[in-house]
């Protein structure tokens, strides 16, 4: 019946929505299975101090993402299948605060933005086909072999973090 297809369409259509705090864990991880991830932050450092540290994470070493400041440098790292695939702002000089957004799109792409300049890009990913344990984290990693990154133990985030915001469509 057309209203089920309707139905159907609607829900495709229906983004969720998750509001992190600074240091947060959801108790059921969402599925971001065949579904596009965008992550969104305002960011700066404290004091003369740059911010560093995991932001978000999602996932494991296996298949996850996570996006993380380390000496300087913002990376937004996929891994799926046990391949990492890094986007980051090498080469370039973080603001005192600014806004990021990084992206996994449907047309198999990892972005980053910087204050809603593009500062990086990789192709040749896919959504994610299932889902993603352990659940999502902010501020820190679980450390352990959970950790998505390479990064040591929990990483815990150091800086202002504000408006962490992560949606699935």
């Amino acid at each position: 019946s057309p209203s089920a297809l309707t139905a159907r369409l609607l829900e495709g259509v229906e983004v969720e929505r998750y509001e992190l705090g600074r240091r947060s864990y959801l108790q059921h991880s969402p599925s971001v299975a065949g579904r596009e991830i965008e992550v969104h932050a305002s960011i700066s450092g404290r004091r003369d101090e740059q911010p560093y540290g995991v932001i978000i994470a999602h996932g494991d070493a296996e298949n996850g993402y996570t996006l993380y400041v380390e000496d300087g440098i913002m990376v937004w790292e996929v891994v799926q299948r046990g391949k990492s695939t890094k986007v980051s702002t090498t080469g370039k000089t973080l603001p005192r605060s600014f806004e990021v957004k990084a992206t996994l799109s449907g047309k198999g792409g990892a972005a980053l933005y910087v204050d809603d300049v593009l500062v990086g890009e990789a192709t040749g990913l896919a959504l994610f086909q299932q889902p993603l344990h352990p659940s999502v984290r902010s501020g820190r990693d679980l450390g352990g072999a959970d950790n998505v990154g390479k990064y040591e133990k929990d990483f815990p985030f150091e800086g202002n973090l504000q408006q962490l915001i992560l949606e699935l469509n």
